[in-house]
């Protein structure tokens, strides 16, 4: 069976959704791909299903044809209109119905990205498609808040696949960053085993490329730092090269997880699970701790989460010290606008050169003119230049970024 196979929503059990779940991760993250990329190189593009592939999804597909009466509790009155459940019985089988059906749908998504992009566009556009038609039967705040973020995913996971199965639905100026949900299940299996993958198995130097670029820029490796901020910090790889060069140091990063593993290492002086932003307290907010404002924000790689940077960028020149504050960070280098220009957006007109770019791997690469602009838009000066550099190596190639480091502009400052 072609998994084009028109597909009629039920609900498959427990043990079905758990096996699907189990096989779309392959191990290496929620997606199949680990958080820097397609490690295990596993799939490839449009290519037949493998034997466990296609029995997989023709157990799918049957328990997709049928409801389950004792998950749903559907009776007589239900039928299907437009890919969608109506039931007479009361919204609250309907909501059920339509959580397991989105999530079903998301799944199948999830399952084909990689093997067949187009057929995963279409579930991820039933998703969509689904939650907006049955809008009026999300009626508590629990739900509304699940629906939310499973269209979220679908759209932002529909957007990273490649030029050929996207259509016209979803562009990047509505997908300016990863959302959390995605970001936290993708880091929560990989936090027991982040640094083994990192180091030994990709090579990642990037904490090292931003200290000595830190180092470069100040003119010493001995300059120590009042108070610091690690954004992003995940298990504290970052945290651990500048550790003895600060005198209190706070990390921030949305997976709890791998806040757990930074804080057995014992390098931080506070942690924080959250977006990025609760870190950054503005110039009106007081802080208990070494006073208002931060003289080092890094972040490590925790950009490729982001599209759009003004928003942090402005955050982090409200917390830095005026006058020897300094912000350095790395992402990954968008070389050139891709094969598709929806995905890629311009920061002002249509001739201005590409900002950033939702890749394939769902990682966002911005172009150093972008980086360079912003940094003048938000009242930033780069120190030195840009640096381009191998930030680590995915499937046997070097992966380029930009490493930066940033201070106030004269005029910004006290």
């Amino acid at each position: 069976s072609e998994s084009g196979t028109t597909v009629f929503p039920s609900h498959p059990s427990t043990r079905r959704r758990r096996a699907l779940a189990r096989s779309e991760r392959e191990g290496n993250g929620e997606d199949g791909d680990g958080p820097y990329g397609d490690d295990a190189g596993r799939r490839r593009r449009d290519r037949p299903l493998d034997d466990v592939e296609e029995r997989l999804y023709q157990r799918v597909v049957a328990l997709l044809g049928s409801i389950d009466a004792d998950i749903c509790g559907r009776n007589d009155n239900s039928n299907y209109d437009d890919g969608i459940y109506n039931d007479t019985s009361g919204k609250m089988v309907q909501r059920r119905r339509l959580r397991l059906l989105a999530n079903v749908h998301y799944s199948l998504g999830k399952f084909f990205r990689k093997i067949r992009p187009k057929d995963a566009a279409m579930y991820f556009d039933t998703v969509v498609a689904m939650i907006k038609k049955n809008n009026e039967i999300i009626d508590d705040e629990e739900n509304a808040e699940w629906m939310r973020s499973m269209a979220a995913r679908s759209a932002f996971f529909r957007a990273a696949l490649p030029a050929s199965a996207l259509g016209t639905t979803t562009t990047a100026k509505t997908i300016d960053r990863c959302p959390p949900e995605h970001v936290r299940a993708l880091y929560r299996s990989f936090a027991p085993r982040f640094d083994n993958l990192l180091v030994e198995k990709l090579h990642y130097e990037t904490p090292d490329l931003v200290r000595r670029a830190i180092e470069r820029a100040v003119g010493s490796s001995t300059r120590r730092f009042d108070r610091a901020l690690d954004l992003g910090c995940g298990t504290g790889l970052s945290g651990v090269v500048v550790r003895g060069a600060v005198q209190f140091l706070r990390g921030v990063d949305l997976s709890p997880e791998m806040v757990d593993v930074a804080r057995k290492r014992g390098i931080y002086d506070d942690l924080i699970v959250g977006e990025l932003e609760r870190g950054l307290p503005s110039l009106e907010e007081e802080d208990d701790n070494y006073g208002k404002y931060y003289d080092l924000v890094l972040a490590c790689d925790v950009f490729v989460h982001l599209g759009d940077l003004r928003g942090i960028f402005r955050a982090v020149r409200k917390s830095l010290t005026p006058k020897k504050g300094i912000f350095a960070f790395s992402t990954e280098l968008l070389q050139s606008e891709g094969r598709d220009g929806r995905r890629t957006v311009k920061a002002g007109a249509p001739s201005d050169p590409p900002s950033y770019f939702l890749q394939e791997c769902a990682r966002f690469a911005h172009s150093s003119s972008y980086l360079k602009q912003l940094a003048n838009d938000e009242g930033f000066e780069v120190i030195g230049e840009l640096e381009t550099a191998v930030i680590r190596v995915n499937r046997g190639k070097d992966v380029l970024g930009t490493i930066a480091v940033m201070q106030p502009k004269p005029s910004c400052r006290n």
